[in-house]
């Protein structure tokens, strides 16, 4: 008699992500995917309170899993060494991993939307509809910063609550490590990107913030779009 199973795609999405399930291995996910760059095992122990030896076993454990990448640091950056086994450095995976119960497929619905999009030259009413919900979304940022929360900062917020993953930069700038849209820009870039510019456009506008402004700047390791800080002196 056949056992009842889950799709093969749930059983994969929900055994790489049992390890996060112990509390300590979920704490040294976050920091290492809340760093702007790979970090060591040093710096992991350090930021979670966890004993070396400890903070090593739960890395390798993400390692294994999927969740986290390695690679190997370079000499400058593991201290100088010049002997033994270089140090790894950790990063986090960049792989997509959604769990949908009962099983659906958003990104094939989105996928069809900009065929017939590309198909149809309807780019200006995919800008228009982008920064509309944009505006939206500014006027959440505007709320907030109402209670007490500066307006980039609430702006910053929201920009976290849709997964972008915001970063400020030295200059004042805002980068953003993490594309919502990141599966689409592949295959539909020239739609994609510049609705994702206007999307960030309207949420300035709807916030009222006129010390950034949106730019398409693609970098490594990064969305395509820059929230760059304007000089208003």
């Amino acid at each position: 008699m056949n056992q009842p199973t889950l799709l093969p795609a749930i059983d994969e999405a929900i055994d790489r992500l049992g390890p996060l399930l112990e509390p300590a291995r979920r704490r040294v996910f976050g920091f290492v995917a809340s760093t702007d760059r790979p970090v060591t095992r040093e710096e992991t122990a350090s930021a979670t309170g966890l004993a070396l030896p400890l903070a090593t076993f739960h890395l390798e454990k993400l390692l294994e899993a999927g969740l986290l990448e390695a690679a190997a640091a370079p000499a400058a950056a593991a201290g100088g060494r010049r002997r033994g086994r270089p140090s790894k450095l950790y990063r986090a995976a960049r792989r997509e991993l959604v769990v949908n119960l009962p099983a659906r497929d958003y990104r094939l619905a989105a996928e069809l939307f900009a065929d017939a999009l590309a198909q149809s030259s309807g780019s200006d009413s995919l800008d228009s509809a982008a920064r509309a919900r944009g505006r939206n979304l500014g006027e959440r940022a505007a709320s907030r910063a109402e209670s007490g929360v500066s307006l980039e900062a609430a702006v910053v917020g929201v920009l976290a609550d849709q997964g972008y993953e915001p970063r400020r930069l030295d200059d004042g700038s805002v980068a953003l490590r993490n594309c919502p849209f990141d599966g689409l820009t592949e295959s539909h870039g020239d739609l994609i990107c510049p609705a994702n510019l206007s999307l960030l456009a309207g949420l300035l506008e709807g916030a009222g913030v006129t010390s950034m402004r949106t730019a398409l700047e693609p970098g490594d390791g990064r969305c395509c779009v820059l929230l760059r800080a304007v000089d208003e002196g």
